[in-house]
C-alpha cells in the first residue's frame, strides 16, 4: 500500500486492513501526517498473514483514519496505491 496526502493540521494517521479470517479491521501502520504532503508505504511478506487479508473472492478491505484534536480539518489525499505480489 502505497499513499501520498497530507492534512491542514498535524493528525495521527492510521492504516487498518479487514482480517477476513477474524472478522475484524486490524491496525498495520500508524504514523503522523501535517501540513507537507508525505509518502507512506506499507508492505508484508508473510504469507499466513496474506491469506488472512485477502477474502475467498479476493477481496482486499482497507481503511485509513485520522485521529487527535478537536478542530475541524481537511484531508489531502491525493494518492493510494494498492500493489499484489504473490
Amino acid at each position: 500500500v502505497t499513499y501520498d496526502g497530507s492534512y491542514s493540521v498535524a493528525r495521527s494517521q492510521h492504516l487498518y486492513i479487514y482480517d477476513y479470517d477474524a472478522g475484524n479491521w486490524v491496525q498495520v501502520d500508524t504514523w503522523t501526517v501535517g501540513t507537507t504532503e508525505v509518502t507512506r508505504n506499507w508492505s508484508t511478506t508473510d504469507t499466513t498473514l496474506i491469506q488472512r487479508y485477502i477474502s475467498s473472492t479476493g477481496e482486499i478491505r482497507l481503511r485509513v483514519e485520522a485521529s487527535g484534536g478537536t478542530t475541524t480539518f481537511y484531508c489531502y489525499a491525493d494518492y493510494m496505491k494498492f500493489t499484489i505480489e504473490y
